[in-house]
């Protein structure tokens, strides 16, 4: 039998990278491939230089796509009517597209589908989504035709998967769902140096973070002792990162009180996670919301949004808070900043909940749907 596994369209710096970059380093450690001649790993060119390859088993072959592949005209071209004849070449009997879509000419093909969606459902909160009216269309039609197409569909949450079911008609037997490992964000020199509140999210509207800076100019008017605000982002909707911008300049209050940062990589990451009282953060929605394991391992503890995933993910290990609510934002906020023997239980658990989340368990639960 032999395996392809398809990671050309992995964006720069993005969820997808992290995921497809611990999939891979866990991938060598995986030692049930008895039953494969060849694994073939399809991956741009930049990405394959950050993965050891060292102790990688001989029947894994990577196979290098010029970067260009990444950019989403060029990727939908070589993947729809290049790379599906290519693995005909190569007489591969099952492929893994981790990437939330399928070569939608594999169809026609008797190769084995198996789909990872880690991404957002586009029909759920679609108004909120960055993009025009035509992009936010294609992005639907194209995921749906490759739900279709699937032979198996791996979410990374049973409440993604259940809201799937809320949309299409699908057989439940064709969908699994395998959690994300967070044993990739471990730092052992803890910080008890607390200095501020943080979020890490995207600028895009389904994260409300505007909400989360109103309340904060609110507390801070009550009390100007409040640590500072670190927003570490990304700007997905530039539209809606000039509102942000727009309000922080209106109040000198809030200006003086918040710091943005764009694109840290993840060592910088971890320290703002050990050297902070809480990390928020406030989405509408999640498949899985890797952010708050990662914040839970360096020992600072999160503060959600009443999402499904966010309770099934990091159970009570979390405050949670509605995010229509300021006053309940207000609250949370202000119970962890002077409640430390509430930290300090909230600590503890996240410590105990991560040791659930490891990648080699993710690899392993992944390869086995596959190979079934």
């Amino acid at each position: 039998m032999i395996l392809a596994i398809n990671l050309i369209g992995t964006k720069k710096e993005s969820g997808s990278k992290t995921y497809i970059l611990n999939f891979l380093a866990n991938l060598y450690k995986f030692n049930n491939l008895a039953n494969l001649k060849k694994i073939y790993i399809f991956v741009a060119k930049n990405y394959s230089k950050e993965i050891n390859f060292k102790n990688a088993s001989s029947k894994i072959v990577i196979i290098n796509i010029p970067s260009i592949f990444q950019e989403d005209i060029f990727k939908f071209f070589f993947e729809q009517f290049i790379f599906p004849f290519y693995l005909l070449f190569k007489k591969v009997d099952k492929i893994l597209c981790p990437l939330n879509y399928i070569p939608l000419v594999l169809k026609l093909f008797k190769i084995e589908k198996t789909l990872v969606i880690h991404s957002n459902l586009p029909w759920f909160a679609s108004h909120l989504m960055p993009g025009n009216f035509l992009k936010k269309k294609t992005i639907k039609l194209l995921m749906k035709m490759s739900i279709l197409a699937a032979d198996k569909i791996i979410f990374c949450s049973s409440s993604s998967k259940k809201q799937l079911l809320k949309i299409l008609k699908i057989k439940k037997k064709k969908l699994h769902f395998v959690y994300l490992g967070s044993d990739h964000f471990i730092d052992k020199k803890q910080n008890n140096n607390l200095d501020k509140i943080l979020i890490v999210s995207s600028i895009t509207r389904y994260h409300p973070i505007l909400n989360i800076l109103k309340t904060y100019n609110k507390i801070l008017s009550e009390n100007k002792k409040l640590p500072k605000l670190f927003l570490v982002t990304q700007i997905l909707d530039t539209n809606y990162f000039k509102e942000i911008s727009s309000y922080i300049n209106q109040s000198k209050l809030l200006r003086n009180k918040i710091k943005i940062q764009l694109n840290l990589n993840n060592s910088k990451l971890k320290k703002l996670y050990s050297t902070s009282y809480i990390s928020i953060n406030a989405s509408l929605i999640e498949s899985f919301g890797l952010t708050s394991l990662e914040s839970m391992r360096l020992g600072c503890p999160v503060l959600l949004s009443k999402l499904n995933t966010f309770k099934e993910i990091n159970k009570n290990a979390a405050l949670y808070f509605n995010h229509n609510s300021k006053l309940d934002i207000k609250k949370n906020i202000l119970r962890l900043l002077k409640k430390n023997n509430l930290r300090k239980r909230l600590i503890s658990r996240g410590f105990k909940v991560c040791r659930s989340y490891t990648w080699e368990r993710t690899v392993k639960n992944t390869i086995n749907i596959v190979l079934s």
